[in-house]
């Protein structure tokens, strides 16, 4: 008999909470639009090299990979209001909610 795959409990639940983003029919995650921007913009205000090690950053790495590549485009470009976060976060996350 075949072991059973192994599961792995995401870091990402601390993060993510309300609206529902479909990765497929069997698969569904719950999104907190608002804590999910606090946390992408307190990455892009932060000046240290290791805001890499932010626990948004290993959910986004789980579920969303291209948006770390977008915080990081954000943090080189300089953006200066939240709300510009907070634009890309309904985007991207509450466009998909089922």
């Amino acid at each position: 008999m075949a072991a059973r795959p192994q599961r792995h409990r995401l870091l990402s639940r601390t993060v993510l909470g309300e609206v529902h983003v479909q990765a497929n029919p069997f698969v569904r995650f719950d999104v907190d639009l608002e804590t999910l921007t606090d946390a992408m913009w307190e990455f892009v205000i932060d000046p240290r090299p290791s805001r890499n090690e932010r626990p948004v950053v290993k959910a986004l790495d789980d579920i969303h990979p291209e948006s770390v590549e977008v915080l990081e485009a954000m943090l080189l470009d300089g953006t200066e209001e939240r709300e510009d976060v907070a634009a890309y976060v309904a985007t991207v996350f509450a466009g998909r909610s089922g």
